[in-house]
């Protein structure tokens, strides 16, 4: 899978630099432990959530020269992007750059009946929110909210509209907000527990020849 690491990355480039000012007896090594953010103002774009079903497209639509791409797992691409391994939930944002131009944040815990359960789950996604407004800034900032803001009492779209407001009072001078009602897409590691998704699972994998399905607007 072509992805290159991160700090490997800033390394060579900083190498190449180097070299072409005449310091070619000059090496850094792979392993030297450094500040990356000496490099990092030439990253316009960082994308967090790059291995989800928006995250994976969007490397497609975006100028990967000038884009870093940040998850916790590796995204299926064949692409030779920047990468990052981060997990918000434990990481800090140390290796990351500390401005940018445009940050999109595709980044939420997974929409599956577990996850739907477990009281405050979605939460997290609004602590990560703040984590990255507050180390990072930005001119503009692209969230991925949900359809769920529409309904009545609906656990993701409480904390979805909390991470809206939040973003609202911020210094940020450009904020996009998306609100999509369905997402499908072919790099899916695994199916969320969305309605037509639950009907996939049904239909081929668990080979029901006759389903019953009822759907509960709040």
């Amino acid at each position: 899978m072509p992805i290159i690491c991160f700090e490997k990355k800033i390394i060579l480039i900083i190498q190449t630099r180097l070299k072409k000012l005449c310091l070619k007896n000059l090496t850094i090594p792979i392993s030297l432990q450094f500040n990356c953010k000496i490099y990092m103002m030439l990253y316009e774009n960082l994308v967090f959530g790059s291995s989800g079903v928006i995250g994976t497209e969007f490397i497609n639509k975006l100028n990967i020269k000038n884009s870093l791409f940040t998850s916790r797992k590796k995204p299926i691409t064949k692409k030779k992007i920047i990468w990052q391994k981060i997990d918000l939930d434990y990481n800090n944002l140390d290796k990351l750059p500390n401005k940018v131009k445009t940050i999109f944040f595709f980044a939420s815990p997974y929409y599956t009946d577990k996850n739907l359960k477990m009281k405050d789950c979605f939460k997290k996604e609004l602590l990560w929110l703040k984590k990255i407004i507050k180390n990072i800034n930005c001119e503009k900032f692209v969230f991925t909210s949900s359809s769920s803001v529409y309904s009545n009492n609906h656990q993701i779209g409480i904390y979805k509209k909390k991470i809206e407001k939040e973003l609202s009072l911020s210094k940020i001078k450009f904020i996009q907000i998306w609100r999509p009602f369905s997402l499908i897409g072919f790099n899916n590691r695994s199916l969320s527990d969305h309605f037509y998704n639950v009907l996939i699972k049904d239909v081929f994998k668990k080979k029901k020849e006759t389903n019953y399905l009822s759907w509960k607007y709040e």
